[in-house]
């Protein structure tokens, strides 16, 4: 029997998945495989993401949001839920002995992901770890379900590029407000406000963006809370491993609770 702090017995075992069990960046490997300079593309999204999410403190964002913002794109340049989970699969890597550490730990005692992915990655990571897909929590993202047409394609081209010859918006560590920045960083943070704010939630592809909720921040303190509920363990009997900022109100949570 696995034990933690103070020799309590550890009845399940909730993970993340990319860091922990996988090496994968699977939203940034989308957006460099199927968007014209995507990995530019998605550092640029994703610093705007740290910014809305650790300066501005935007009312409704969370760390992680950084998925909705990309699907209008990935979209829009022919991403399907085929092409996602043939891609996520094709290209999964996994940490070294996470199989086995999985596989160790499944016959012992419950088993959980709970990570802000998109479920077609997930779903394959499934497949490779013989894990319950019952057992995950993951970002639903339905491709298919949307259509990008003519003159919106057009546009999301055209902020695409215009986004990718952007400079990296620049956050000094002690930045708190807008004001913190240096001038060209807050004119692309205020360019980026413009496009994603006012620009996109004008289109009608901007629904997937809306429809969807990233499993973040407090999703996967729930998520975990669902899990033992349905379990039937005591939040003192869990442990939560995790890596990066989406995993921090699981981590608080849990230790609130007593467990590890």
């Amino acid at each position: 029997m696995f034990r933690a702090q103070d020799h309590v017995p550890v009845k399940l075992y909730a993970t993340d998945c990319e860091g922990p069990v996988s090496k994968n960046d699977n939203a940034y490997e989308l957006c460099e495989r199927f968007l014209p300079e995507g990995a530019a593309f998605f550092e640029r999204v994703s610093r705007y993401d740290d910014y809305l999410a650790d300066v501005v403190r935007k009312p409704g964002y969370k760390p992680g949001d950084t998925l909705r913002l990309i699907l209008p794109f990935l979209r829009a340049y022919g991403v399907s839920d085929g092409d996602a989970e043939e891609f996520s699969e094709a290209t999964l890597l996994l940490m070294p002995g996470a199989k086995e550490a999985l596989g160790f730990l499944k016959a012992r005692m419950p088993v959980y992901m709970i990570s802000t992915s998109y479920r077609p990655y997930v779903r394959a990571l499934c497949r490779a770890l013989d894990l319950p897909e019952d057992r995950t929590y993951s970002t639903e993202v339905a491709f298919d379900r949307y259509e990008v047409r003519g003159e919106e394609r057009r546009l999301l081209g055209e902020l695409l590029e215009e986004i990718v010859g952007m400079p990296l918006i620049q956050l000094p560590p002690e930045a708190k407000a807008p004001n913190d920045l240096d001038p060209e960083s807050r004119e692309v943070a205020l360019r980026m406000d413009e496009i994603f704010w006012k620009v996109l939630p004008g289109t009608s592809c901007w629904r997937m963006a809306e429809d969807v909720r990233p499993v973040g921040g407090e999703e996967k303190a729930r998520a975990l809370e669902e899990a033992l509920t349905r379990e039937g363990v005591r939040p003192e009997h869990a442990l939560y491993v995790g890596d990066s900022i989406t995993d921090m109100e699981a981590f608080r949570w849990l230790r609130s609770r007593g467990g590890l």
